[in-house]
Parts: C-alpha cells; sequence; structure tokens
C-alpha cells in the first residue's frame, strides 16, 4: 500500500523534496545524514559542486535514511559476533544484549577489546562523533582480512534476523535506527557547540540545510566580489588604447562574451613573437635615456642639415 503524505516520515519527505533540488543541496542533505558534522572541507566541496561542477558529487540517496525512523515499532539487537580482522579480537566471541528492555552492561581489563566492538557498533549503526577508524591486527604482517562481523536483531517482536556486516559497505538500513553511544560520543556533546535541546527526528536538518546555503552562498559572493575587483583594475589598463581590439573585447568582457573571438585573439603568431623579443629588448635599457639621446640625435642631424 503506498504511504500517504502524513503517513510518510519526516525524512522520506524531504528525501522527496530534495529530488527538484540542485545536485549541491542533494549532496549537502546526503552530508547532513549521514555525517555526524559539516567540517569547512565539507563547505569547499560544496562551494565546488554549487559552481556547477557536479564531478564526485553524491547526492541524498534511500539508503541514506534511516529506515522508517519515526514509526512506532523498536529496532532490538539481540547480539554482536563472528568479528574478523577488528583489532585482535577472537571471531568464535559473541556478546549478547538484553532481549527485553533494559541495560546490557560490556565491561573488561584495558586492551580487552570493548573499544573494537564499539566501532563496529558505530559504524553498523549510528552514532554522533567523528567516523572511527576499523583497525586489523598489527601484529598481522600481510594477508589481513576484511574486517567483518555479524549482528542478530529482530523488529518489534518479529524474528530474529541475521546481517553479515562489511567495513566501508553499505550497512543494513535497519541498524541505522540503533543509536550508540561511548565516550567519543560523549567528548563530542560536551566539546561541540551543540544544542542540548530534542528535536524531534529529521526536523533538524533543514535548519542545518539553512546554515549550509548561507555559509556558501557567503563564500560564493566574497569570491564575485573580488573577481569584479580584479576585472575593473584590468580593464583600466586596457583603457589606455581603447580603439584596439583586443581593448574593446576587454573592456566589454562580460559571461556572454565569444569565446572563440577570445581564443582567436589569444594566438602568437611568430611576428607577434619577433615583436614581443624587439620590445622586450629594448625596454631593457633606460627608455628615458634612450629617448634623450635619440633627441641629442635628430638635434645633431638638424644642425648638420642647415650647415
Amino acid at each position: 500500500m503506498e504511504e500517504t503524505s502524513k503517513s510518510k516520515s519526516v525524512l522520506s519527505q524531504i528525501f522527496e523534496w530534495s529530488q527538484n533540488q540542485p545536485v549541491w543541496i542533494q549532496d549537502a542533505l546526503r552530508r547532513i545524514i549521514v555525517k555526524d558534522q559539516i567540517l569547512k572541507s565539507d563547505i569547499t566541496e560544496l562551494v565546488t559542486l554549487c559552481k556547477k561542477d557536479i564531478t564526485g558529487a553524491k547526492p541524498l540517496s534511500k539508503t541514506d535514511l534511516p529506515h522508517d525512523g519515526d514509526k512506532s515499532y523498536s529496532i532490538n539487537l539481540h547480539s554482536l559476533g563472528s568479528l574478523e580482522g577488528v583489532n585482535r579480537l577472537p571471531s568464535d566471541q559473541t556478546i549478547e544484549f538484553s532481549k527485553s528492555p533494559g541495560l546490557t552492561v560490556v565491561y573488561g581489563e584495558n586492551a580487552t577489546g570493548k573499544s573494537g566492538y564499539a566501532r563496529v557498533l558505530k559504524k553498523a549503526c549510528r552514532s554522533r562523533g567523528s567516523d572511527p577508524e576499523i583497525l586489523g591486527n598489527i601484529f598481522m604482517q600481510s594477508n589481513l582480512p576484511e574486517s567483518t562481523a555479524k549482528f542478530k536483531y529482530s523488529i518489534g517482536d518479529g524474528e530474529v534476523k541475521e546481517f553479515n556486516w562489511k567495513n566501508n559497505v553499505e550497512s543494513d538500513p535497519y541498524l541505522s535506527n540503533v543509536f550508540v553511544f561511548d565516550n567519543h560520543t560523549a567528548d563530542h556533546y560536551l566539546s561541540k557547540e551543540d544544542k542540548a535541546v530534542f528535536t524531534p527526528f529529521g526536523l533538524d536538518i533543514l535548519p542545518l540545510l539553512v546554515r549550509i546555503y548561507d555559509t556558501v552562498k557567503k563564500t560564493i559572493d566574497g569570491e564575485i566580489a573580488e573577481i569584479k575587483s580584479q576585472t575593473l583594475i584590468f580593464k583600466k589598463g586596457w583603457e589606455k588604447n581603447p580603439e584596439t581590439k583586443v581593448s574593446k573585447l576587454m573592456i566589454s568582457l562580460n559571461a556572454n562574451s565569444d569565446l572563440k573571438e577570445i581564443e582567436a585573439f589569444a594566438i602568437v603568431s611568430d611576428i607577434d613573437q619577433g615583436r614581443f623579443r624587439t620590445i622586450t629588448e629594448s625596454l631593457k635599457s633606460n627608455p628615458v635615456k634612450k629617448s634623450n639621446e635619440t633627441k641629442a640625435s635628430v638635434e645633431r642631424l638638424k644642425k648638420f642639415v642647415e650647415m
């Protein structure tokens, strides 16, 4: 049965709206949803995309959205095990989570693998803070296996499902409804300028998109102002000889100028190169001194003629 606009999730409606937006807006939405925070490097890349260079753009897709994030059922995580290529964690070890509403405490000595499991959970599910790096067994010299793991979960009171997770490969969309909180996440909330208020899931996306839009606009407006300033300075140099074809072209240069006409003037012939070399050599000497010497020669010639 097709969803009505009332039954669709906020994220589903945002996704549908994004399909008619410029590519850079779609990419910005993906970054907001998938990434924890928008960095300066993200703004730089979005500015480039906004200027129509869509190379490398990754528009928001349905796989980027948490699966039915605002539905009434819950996702119950049952276990995480069969880890391969994750630190030195044994592949025959499994962490069982509470099968009823409650709290599962995972504890142990330092360097026993707690952080390794936490990194896998954060990569497969959702979490705030920087994206964790999954490291293999550093004591293995070669043939490091891919980082993989097996999740078991259920949807509401439904049957237990299995998902074979692989690092840097799209995760199970249902697991995106599981939010992981660890000490790195706590550090993010304490050190970053996040508001400690509750916003319904999905409704915080558009305000952040507006801030990104304003930042991108401000950046591009600054570039336009700089280009205009340089163009005015550049044009003044050509106004000294406004009757030449090149001067007329440069003074009237705009976004609608004929590129082929500009390229034709940019061709430098052998004759032009010869003239350039002659002028360059002439300018190496003191032009004022050379002018005075020439004038003196002219005066001597005049006197010679009058004799």
